[in-house]
C-alpha cells in the first residue's frame, strides 16, 4: 500500500501530463457539445429550410452541419491519438521514476524489498493506477456531460425528426469507427515506442536485483 502511494505521489506530480491531460479533455468537451448540437441543425435544416423551402436558409444550416460534423471528427480524432501518447508516456515515466527512487535505497532497505513485489509493482500497479486517473475519470466525466447536454437539447427537438437524426447519428458513428481504426494503428506504434523504452526499465529491474543480492552477501 506503501509503494503505491509513493506510485500515486509520481504520477500526480508528473505536472506536463497533467497539463496535457487538461487540455485533452477539454478538447473532447468541445467534440461532446458539437455532436449534441448537430441534431438541432438537423432540424432547423428541415423545418426553417425544406418545410418553408428557403434556400438560403436550407445552404446556411446544412454548411453549418457540415462543418461542426468535420470538426468533431477531427476533434475525437485529436482526442484519442493525444490521449493514447500521453497514457503511454503517463505510464512510462511512473515506472521510470520508481526505479530510480527505488535505486536510491540503502541496503538494510533493500533487504525488505520482495524482488516478486517489485515487479508487480512495476508491471501492474503503476497501469492499474493510470487507469483509475486517467480512464476511468476520462470516461466518467465526459458520459455525466454528454448526457446531460442530450437531455437538454431532447427536450426542446422536434420529435418527428428523430428517424432522420438516428440516420445521420448512424452516419457519423460509421466516420467514428473509420477514426477509430485510425486511433488503433497509431496507439500501436506508440506502444511499440514504449516497448523499447521498456526494454531500457527491465535492465534497470536487473540491475537494481543485483544491487540488492550484492547488499544481501554483504550482510551476510
Amino acid at each position: 500500500m506503501e509503494k503505491s502511494k509513493i506510485v500515486i505521489k509520481f504520477i500526480c506530480g508528473t505536472k506536463k501530463y497533467r497539463v496535457s491531460y487538461i487540455f485533452t479533455m477539454i478538447v473532447s468537451f468541445v467534440s461532446i457539445i458539437i455532436s449534441v448540437i448537430l441534431p438541432l441543425t438537423m432540424q432547423n435544416i428541415i423545418d426553417k429550410g425544406i418545410l418553408q423551402k428557403n434556400l438560403n436558409i436550407l445552404m446556411f444550416y446544412v454548411s453549418i452541419s457540415v462543418i461542426l460534423t468535420v470538426l468533431e471528427n477531427l476533434l475525437v480524432y485529436i482526442t484519442n491519438t493525444r490521449y493514447a501518447k500521453i497514457r503511454m508516456k503517463y505510464i512510462y515515466d511512473a515506472k521510470e521514476q520508481a526505479l530510480k527512487k527505488l535505486s536510491l535505497l540503502n541496503g538494510e532497505q533493500c533487504l525488505e524489498i520482495n524482488s516478486a513485489k517489485l515487479m508487480n509493482i512495476i508491471e501492474k500497479d503503476i497501469n492499474e493506477i493510470a487507469d483509475g486517473l486517467t480512464d476511468r475519470i476520462f470516461l466518467f466525466v465526459n458520459d455525466i456531460i454528454s448526457a446531460s447536454f442530450s437531455f437538454v437539447i431532447l427536450l426542446k427537438i422536434n420529435y418527428k425528426i428523430f428517424a432522420i437524426i438516428l440516420l445521420i447519428q448512424g452516419f457519423i458513428f460509421f466516420i467514428n469507427k473509420k477514426i477509430g481504426l485510425k486511433v488503433k494503428d497509431v496507439t500501436q506504434k506508440y506502444r511499440k515506442e514504449m516497448d523499447i523504452q521498456k526494454a531500457g526499465l527491465q535492465d534497470e529491474v536487473l540491475n537494481l536485483e543485483y544491487l540488492i543480492q550484492t547488499n544481501m552477501m554483504g550482510f551476510f
